[in-house]
């Protein structure tokens, strides 16, 4: 007797997974029949938050995810990303909560996201990054109103502990005092880092940034390019301003992607960087990101500014030439943000009249939380 479709398992497996983001529909699914249990299972807490908004797990969740994985520890297998605020505030996971969670051997789990808004025991915090599996970390320290004696500890004090499986960071905080020397060598090899102005490579081990492939820097005002290892980078995204020097690209000689967060003016540094590319340049997009005001009336941004560089990148003979991206981000996706985001679209393709001849621009309506953001950078990091 042929088995039936509903009940093979590769099968089974793509209809969970096309269902991921639904956990009332897995939950029905799971009802169906014995055979479907597990693979809704799996999907059900492969990431298993609810984010109200927001990209962590709150403290409701947190609790019945850890009661769950109590009375059946079959369950710790199937969880693979964890997000996670841990603070005092309304809504965030707490301590004693946050404990119970690391006491779970979470074997295969991939990303862990925290943000950390209180003081958190070292250990609960080496336990669970030392998970076997992980390769994806990023961690936000963050202490809303700290006694002035608080004493932040350097990350090494707790990244030691990292899984050496890790691949990628995204770290934000602020430590005190100078960088930690006479230190071993670095022993996690990290192929993406996304980092705050407060975390520079002295503050980076045990990490190992020598086949750094991916590199985000935010809110920076001088970048030491020095303690950077460039020669494999193919991905850097950069908060663009004013007070930063311009970016030699020809000294990137494997650079794919090139993402600029636009501030409310385009700074001159844009421009002059993309000058700097050489005609062997392996730059395939351009983007530019951008988070408008509110209130403020379509023509913020000075649109000359954007003619010099669509004039600029005309001008460069390459033998590949890079598609520009406008990525214009809206809190949500109702008629005021979309009838803007088309006055924003043709005045745009007014300035880069040369890319768009060419058919190389392209003018993107984006989700612009915090939560679109970070995955759209966690899939591509995870890519690589």
């Amino acid at each position: 007797m042929k088995e039936s479709p509903l009940n093979i398992p590769e099968l089974l497996d793509l209809c969970m997974r096309s269902l991921a983001g639904s956990t009332a529909d897995l939950l029905n699914c799971a009802l169906v029949a014995r055979s479907w249990v597990v693979p809704a299972q799996k999907q059900i807490f492969y990431s298993p938050r609810a984010t109200n908004g927001l990209i962590y797990t709150t403290e409701s969740v947190s609790v019945g995810l850890n009661e769950a994985l109590c009375s059946n520890p079959r369950l710790v297998t199937y969880v693979g990303a964890i997000d996670l605020c841990v603070g005092d505030l309304l809504g965030f996971t707490k301590l004693a909560t946050f404990a119970k969670l690391c006491a779970h051997d979470f074997t295969q789990l991939r990303s862990l996201v925290l943000y950390v808004l209180c003081e958190v025991p070292t250990d609960d915090l080496q336990r669970i990054l030392s998970s076997p599996s992980l390769r994806f970390l990023k961690l936000v320290v963050v202490y809303p109103k700290p006694p002035a004696d608080m004493y932040f500890p350097p990350p090494s004090h707790f990244l030691v502990h990292c899984s050496p499986t890790l691949r990628h960071v995204d770290l934000m905080y602020t430590p005190t005092g100078p960088p930690p020397d006479n230190l071993p060598d670095a022993f996690i090899s990290v192929k993406s880092a996304r980092l705050d102005h407060s975390v520079l490579p002295s503050w980076l081990y045990p990490f190992d940034l020598s086949e750094l492939k991916a590199l985000a820097l935010e809110k920076i005002t001088s970048i030491p390019w020095d303690l950077f290892p460039l020669q494999n980078l193919q991905i850097l995204e950069i908060g663009a301003s004013n007070e930063l020097a311009p970016v030699e690209l020809s000294s990137l000689p494997f650079l794919e992607l090139l993402r600029f967060n636009l501030p409310a003016c385009i700074p001159q540094m844009i421009s002059t960087s993309l000058a700097t590319m050489p005609r062997s340049s392996k730059i395939h997009t351009i983007l530019l990101s951008y988070t408008p005001n509110r209130d403020a009336p379509p023509n913020e941004l000075d649109m000359a500014d954007f003619e010099v560089i669509d004039d600029i990148l005309a001008g460069l003979e390459l033998s590949l030439h890079p598609i520009v991206e406008f990525e214009y981000h809206v809190e949500s996706h109702d008629t005021v943000n979309l009838r803007r985001a088309k006055r924003w679209e043709a005045k745009l393709e007014d300035a880069f009249h040369i890319a768009v001849s060419s058919n190389r621009f392209r003018f993107v309506v984006r989700n612009g939380t915090q939560d679109e953001v970070f995955h759209w950078w966690r899939e591509l990091v995870f890519k690589l």
